[in-house]
C-alpha cells in the first residue's frame, strides 16, 4: 500500500483581449463602440458643459473587453480622466487601441492631437494604434481621397507622434447627430479595419502616468502654430496669384504685339497648362526664359 499527495495547479486563463477607444468629448467614440457590440453599453449623445464619459467603462462582449475612456480636453475632469485612461491599460492582456478624432474646417483639433501624443507617451513604444477620423461629411471625404489633403491631416497630428499605417474614415451619420444612446449601423469596412489592427500585449508595470500638467499651454502653442501655418499658406497663395497674373499679362502683351498665329496659340495653351499645374515662381522664371522682353 502507498499514499500519494497531489497539488492542484489552477488553470491559467489566457489574457483578455481589450479594444480601447480614446478620444475627447463629442468625438463619437461611445457610439462607435456601441456599433461594434450591437447594443447600447456605452452612453453616447450630447452633454452640455462636459463629456458623458467621466470614468473608464468596461464591458465584455463575446470574450472581448471593450473600453470607453474619458477625454482630456475638459480641464475640470482632466486629472481624473488621465488616471482612468492609464487604468484601462493596466489590466493585463492584449490591446487594440484606436483614437477617435474629428475635423474642424478640415483640420485636426489641437486637443485631439495632444491627447494622442500624451497617451502614447505613457505606453510602451511598441504599442500599435489606429486613428478613426469620425463624423466626416461627404465633401470632406472626397477631399481626403486626395493624397495631399490626407497628408495635411497627418501633418496636423504628426508633431511628436510616432506614425501609424492604420487610419479609418468614418462618415457622418445624420441619424446619430445629437441623439442619445444610439447604435450606429455596423459598417463592415470598420469591422474589417479593426480586425486588421494589430493587438499588443501590455504589462501593467510598463504603463506610465499620463502627464497633463501643461495641457492647456501646449494646446495654445499648437493653436498659435496652426494659425501661423494658415497665415503663411494664405500669403503663399496670394504671391502665387500675383505671379500667375503677371505671367498671363506678359503673355497677353507679347501676343498683342506680334499678332501671332498658330505658334502663339500653342504658346498660350501651353502657358495656360503651366499656370494651372504649377502656379509658383518657377512659372515666372520659365516665362522670362521663353518670352523676350518688349
Amino acid at each position: 500500500r502507498f499514499s500519494a499527495s497531489y497539488t492542484v495547479v489552477p488553470q491559467q486563463m489566457p489574457p483578455k483581449e481589450h479594444i480601447i477607444a480614446v478620444g475627447n468629448p463629442g468625438g463619437g467614440k461611445s457610439a462607435l463602440l456601441n456599433s461594434l457590440v450591437r447594443k447600447v453599453l456605452f452612453r453616447s449623445g450630447v452633454s452640455i458643459g462636459s463629456g458623458l464619459t467621466t470614468h473608464l467603462q468596461l464591458h465584455e462582449h463575446e470574450g472581448v473587453v471593450y473600453g470607453d475612456t474619458p477625454g482630456l480636453a475638459d480641464s475640470k475632469t482632466r486629472e481624473n480622466a488621465a488616471k482612468e485612461i492609464a487604468r484601462a491599460f493596466r489590466l493585463e492582456g492584449s490591446y487594440k487601441l484606436f483614437f477617435v478624432v474629428t475635423l474642424e474646417s478640415g483640420r485636426v483639433r489641437p486637443q485631439d492631437a495632444l491627447t494622442i501624443r500624451l497617451v502614447l507617451e505613457a505606453l510602451p513604444d511598441d504599442v500599435a494604434y489606429g486613428i478613426v477620423i469620425n463624423k466626416v461629411t461627404e465633401s470632406v471625404h472626397k477631399k481626403l481621397q486626395d493624397e495631399a489633403h490626407f497628408q495635411a491631416v497627418w501633418n496636423d497630428l504628426g508633431f511628436g507622434i510616432r506614425p501609424t499605417m492604420f487610419f479609418h474614415i468614418y462618415p457622418h451619420l445624420n441619424q446619430l447627430h445629437d441623439a442619445d444612446d444610439q447604435i450606429a449601423p455596423v459598417r463592415p469596412e470598420f469591422v474589417s479595419w479593426l480586425r486588421e489592427l494589430p493587438a499588443t500585449e501590455i504589462k501593467p508595470a510598463a504603463v506610465k502616468d499620463i502627464q497633463t500638467n501643461e495641457y492647456d499651454k501646449i494646446v495654445k502653442q499648437l493653436e498659435d502654430s496652426l494659425r501661423e501655418m494658415e497665415q503663411n499658406a494664405a500669403k503663399r497663395e496670394q504671391e502665387n496669384a500675383r505671379q500667375i497674373a503677371a505671367l498671363q499679362q506678359q503673355i497677353d502683351s507679347y501676343k498683342s504685339q506680334k499678332k501671332g498665329g498658330g505658334f502663339f496659340r500653342a504658346l498660350e495653351k501651353l502657358g495656360g497648362k503651366i499656370l494651372e499645374k504649377v502656379g509658383s515662381r518657377l512659372v515666372k522664371a520659365a516665362a522670362d526664359a521663353i518670352l523676350p522682353s518688349s
